[in-house]
């Protein structure tokens, strides 16, 4: 099960959501909130993958970006477990943005 569709992580929101009354000012319940948020933080990842992929480039967790051109380096095993929406755009060999240019 990934993280973010996970009911432990949809309970764990709602309660740090009750716990500060975060719900009051929309007078909206803490799970509809919770699940709202999680909604938001899926549109996210999915924008991010979008965005990896139009930069002809695969986001890759402790790895920062690699280009799709050189993703026979890359294993089937790391692929699946990547996590797309971490280090996004994080160049970890020389920890700049350079990899942004698609060319």
């Amino acid at each position: 099960m990934d993280k973010l569709t996970s009911d432990s992580l949809l309970n764990d929101v709602a309660l740090v959501l009750n716990r500060y009354s975060a719900e009051n000012a929309s007078n909206t319940p803490d799970f509809i909130l919770a699940e709202y948020l999680r909604a938001c933080l899926m549109a996210y990842d999915a924008a991010v993958q979008s965005r990896a992929t139009w930069y002809g480039r695969m986001d890759i967790p402790g790895q920062g970006s690699v280009p799709l051109k050189d993703m026979v380096h890359v294993t089937e095993v790391q692929i699946r477990g990547a996590e797309p929406y971490a280090n996004v755009g994080d160049d970890t060999a020389n920890g700049s943005w350079s990899n942004m240019d698609p060319s």
